[in-house]
């Protein structure tokens, strides 16, 4: 009883924040941009909360589990993305014209690039959903082991809709100020617990299996999520809210430190666990495990309502992110009443959720798969930004490259066979080679 009030407070906490203390917005600059006026503490906040999702967490808590401390490796990957972020493309994407990261293809490439970009990034973006609403179900299914996939998902994405539908990255940026506020209280406990069990041993003479996560995997992670970032719609739509460029900046650095100690710390808990003597039926259950058995009454609740807000924030921020690119590429629709916003919001939502009942099923695989358009625009992005000699066609040749050789490298070598160190460290060059051939060849 004391778990459930504590599950039910935080949900309530959470909803009266996006429903009661954010007005309603009136119109799209203040439903997608936040005024632009987002300052340090919210923006760092949001940041956070935007890479603390329950995808990343059950994947890289996986491989903790399996491969111990290898798998610090993983986190690694957002502190070197994200600080590469910072000084690569925060301060241009904040000085932005635009409701979304879409705008900027438009802007320096003209409209073919821009509608290519705009349809890749959303399709990306609702793979990403989908996989933080399957991770939602693996979350709360042994809770409920009596309700289907099907009934556990809707309430918990109609939920997660009305956490933004009022107010947008206004509602986001607010709920993801709370939870920012628990997440770092809560994750330290989560450790300790992991920790100080009973059964737990030492993870320095625990047997692990570092062959499941082999170092090169991890490397082409990092390179990946480096490349990828700059491109990411759900953070640029936060860096756009930005005040100044200074607190762009300054927040992407501070979030980039946070969360990387967040995830090395849920990856440590799992590895603990395993040096316990828990076998898993399924190693994407490590972190699950440890709320449901080795925390006390209330902290339960409490982590559990945590899980929930961990997938809530981010998939909010994605379906704002996903009606902002919309709003863009349409202006008449931009021109409506913010009503429109609502139902783009609904429409992103459903179709999150209906791809993660038919298509998802490795969660960290899918997700990592969804990058493969974002990727491909890495030159795109950074040359258009610091090259004046790029073109439109350099671009263009650049991610088409980009798309053809992710998806060679999924369906030749598979996720068995470890493809994103092929993805990546052939992508790259081949991306920027031809990227940098055909502005030379080609220019505007």
């Amino acid at each position: 009883m004391l778990d459930l009030i504590t599950f039910v407070g935080y949900i309530v906490l959470l909803l009266s924040v996006a429903l009661w203390r954010t007005r309603s917005s009136t119109s799209n600059d203040t439903f997608l941009l936040g005024h632009k006026a987002t300052g340090l503490a919210a923006l760092t906040a949001t940041l956070v909360m935007a890479e603390l999702n329950m995808s990343t967490l059950l994947g890289f808590s996986s491989m903790g589990y399996v491969a111990g401390t290898q798998a610090l490796l993983l986190p690694l990957a957002f502190l070197v993305g994200l600080l590469f972020y910072s000084f690569a493309a925060a301060r241009s994407w904040q000085r932005l014209k635009g409701l979304s990261v879409s705008d900027f293809f438009h802007q320096k490439y003209g409209s073919k690039l821009g509608i290519f970009a705009a349809a890749s990034l959303w399709i990306a973006m609702l793979g990403f959903a989908a996989t933080y609403i399957k991770s939602l179900v693996v979350i709360f299914a042994p809770l409920v082991p009596d309700w289907s996939s099907l009934s556990l998902s809707i309430p918990l994405t109609v939920i997660i809709l009305l956490l933004c539908i009022r107010s947008g990255l206004m509602s986001v940026i607010r709920v993801d100020s709370v939870s920012f506020i628990a997440t770092i209280i809560f994750v330290p406990i989560l450790l300790y617990f992991a920790y100080s069990s009973p059964d737990s041993a030492s993870i320095a003479t625990t047997t692990y299996d570092t062959s499941a996560l082999p170092t090169s995997y991890a490397a082409s992670i990092i390179l990946l999520t480096t490349f990828t970032y700059i491109a990411s719609p759900w953070y640029g739509q936060r860096i756009l809210s930005a005040r100044s460029g200074k607190v762009a900046v300054t927040a992407v650095i501070l979030a980039a430190v946070i969360v990387f100690v967040l995830y090395a710390v849920m990856v440590l808990a799992a590895a603990y666990l395993r040096a316990s003597g828990v076998a898993l039926e399924q190693v994407e259950w490590s972190i699950p495990y440890i709320v449901e058995h080795q925390l006390p009454g209330g902290l339960r609740g409490w982590g559990y309502g945590l899980f929930f807000a961990l997938a809530a924030t981010t998939l909010s921020g994605l379906w704002t992110a996903m009606t902002a690119m919309i709003q863009s590429e349409w202006p008449r629709v931009t021109q409506q009443p913010v009503w429109s916003n609502r139902l783009l919001l609904l429409l992103s939502a459903s179709l999150s959720w209906l791809i993660s009942e038919l298509l998802v099923d490795s969660i960290l695989q899918k997700l990592i798969l969804a990058n493969i358009p974002v990727y491909a625009l890495s030159f795109a992005i950074l040359a258009g930004f610091h090259w004046s000699r790029v073109s439109t066609i350099g671009a263009s040749i650049s991610t088409g490259v980009g798309l053809i050789w992710g998806i060679s490298c999924y369906l030749y070598v598979g996720e068995s066979g470890f493809y994103t160190v092929y993805w990546a460290f052939g992508g790259l060059p081949l991306i920027f080679g031809t990227g940098i051939l055909g502005s030379l060849l080609f220019p505007d």
